[in-house]
C-alpha cells in the first residue's frame, strides 16, 4: 500500500518477487481496501507506516476480522510509539513485525 517510488514498497516488492509470491496493490490506501484485500487475496504479509496501522486496528476493534493469512507486517516510515507497537503485538501476537528504515534517495 506503499507508494511505488518509495523503498517502502519497492523493497518488499522486491523480496516478493525473490521469493516467487503475488503481488497485490492498492491503487490507495482505504482500511476497508486494505481489509478486503487482505481477505479476498489472502495476503500474508504486509508493509504499513504507523498512522496506517492505527487506522488498521482502529477499524479492527469496531469490526473485528480474522485474516488467519496474514503473517508478516513490515512497517517504517515513521517512529512507531510504543503503545501503538503494544497495541499491533497484541492484536496480532503471533504475527513477524519487522521495522524497516531506508532512505529512498540513498538507494536503502
Amino acid at each position: 500500500v506503499s507508494p511505488m517510488f518509495h523503498l517502502a514498497d519497492l523493497g518488499p516488492c522486491w523480496a516478493t518477487t525473490a521469493l516467487l509470491g503475488t503481488h497485490v496493490w492498492l491503487p490507495r490506501f482505504t482500511v476497508p481496501d486494505l481489509l478486503d484485500h487482505l481477505d479476498t487475496h489472502g495476503c500474508s504479509a504486509t508493509a504499513l507506516v504507523p498512522s496506517m496501522i492505527a487506522m488498521l486496528l482502529d477499524e479492527l476493534a469496531r469490526t473485528p476480522r480474522a485474516l488467519p493469512a496474514l503473517r508478516h507486517i513490515g512497517y517504517g516510515a515513521a517512529a512507531i510509539g510504543r503503545p501503538l507497537l503494544e497495541r499491533l503485538r497484541a492484536r496480532f501476537p503471533d504475527i513477524a513485525l519487522v521495522q524497516f528504515y531506508g532512505q529512498t534517495e540513498a538507494g536503502g
